[in-house]
This record gives C-alpha cells, structure tokens and sequence, in this order.
C-alpha cells in the first residue's frame, strides 16, 4: 500500500485518526499511527503516505479490509474490502 487518505465531514478542530487492517483469518492491526488532519473547505482530510512509490503499509491480499478510526464525535469505523 503507498496511500491510505481518510476524510471526516464536518470539520472539527480536534479531529485524529489512524488507520486499521485485516488480513482474510487474521487479527486486526493499527496500520498509521494517530495523526491530525487539514481541513478544506468543510472537511478534513488526514493522509498516511504520498499516492506514489512511497510504502506505508503492508501489501495485502484481496478480501483484507482497512477501517479508519477517528478521536473525536465518532463510533463506527468507516472500512473498505479489498478485492
């Protein structure tokens, strides 16, 4: 993985993340450590890694999923599924 972004609307000023991952059988795993993020406009966006040649995660199989968690006002983690 070279690139995880996660963005959370409204913004709010004391907005964190960090990012999860799970391999298909395995036990989920903190990928990114807590991070702030920019807003823009009206959201912020929090990013781990550059979009190119950068790694910042392990690579992984199809069917693992990676979640987002934030800090603040938030209880579900928002997840995608690799396919």
């Amino acid at each position: 993985m070279s690139w995880v972004y996660a963005t959370r609307s409204p913004a709010k000023v004391r907005n964190l993340a960090r990012w999860w991952y799970q391999a298909p059988g395995g036990t989920a795993r903190v990928g990114g450590g807590w991070r702030g993020g920019r807003t823009v406009k009206s959201w912020t966006k929090i990013t781990w890694g550059s979009g190119g040649h950068d790694h910042v995660g392990p690579g992984l199989p199809a069917g693992s999923r990676i979640c987002a968690e934030f800090n603040y006002g938030a209880t579900a983690r928002p997840c995608i599924t690799l396919t």
